[in-house]
């Protein structure tokens, strides 16, 4: 078996072409790693309680990209409350059509509360203990939206 390694890369989130190893010397690999963690958004505040999916798609991004979550939270925090069809009359999963799949990417959600919704359902399954249930990951997950939440804005109006 040959491995072709000049064939070029792309990786999932950074919307930009990965050389290979051999094509880029180390300090230059270096240099552009530490750009784009100085381009992440590590220590921005979101609102979690009000956002579409197209906005939490770019929030997991950044929150990838910064390391504050890894990519199976970035996974699931995009796919959370994600509907997969409408149920058709005899039961069967109908897809949705684009203009439902339009309307629900531009409806706002609550991923706080979705997330906490799954935390509370591994433990309503009494398998929070178990290493398979993803329980620590969720936990983790839900954590970090907790801390980067943005705190609401006090209307300090004068009377």
């Amino acid at each position: 078996m040959k491995v072709d390694t000049n064939t070029n890369r792309y990786s999932i989130y950074a919307g930009q072409k990965q050389q290979p190893a051999g094509n880029a010397d180390f300090a230059s690999q270096i240099a552009d790693i530490s750009g784009a963690e100085d381009d992440a958004s590590s220590g921005d505040t979101y609102d979690f309680t009000d956002m579409t999916p197209s906005q939490v798609q770019t929030a997991a991004e950044n929150l990838f990209q910064s390391g504050d979550i890894d990519l199976t939270q970035a996974f699931k925090l995009q796919t959370i409350g994600l509907p997969l069809g409408t149920m058709g009359p005899d039961g069967t999963v109908v897809p949705l059509s684009s203009a439902q799949r339009a309307d629900y990417s531009n409806t706002p959600m609550n991923y706080i509360q979705l997330t906490q919704g799954a935390v509370d359902s591994i433990v309503q399954q009494g398998q929070a203990g178990d290493p398979r249930s993803g329980y620590q990951n969720w936990q983790s997950l839900l954590s970090t939206l907790q801390n980067m939440q943005a705190e609401p804005e006090s209307s300090s109006a004068a009377i």
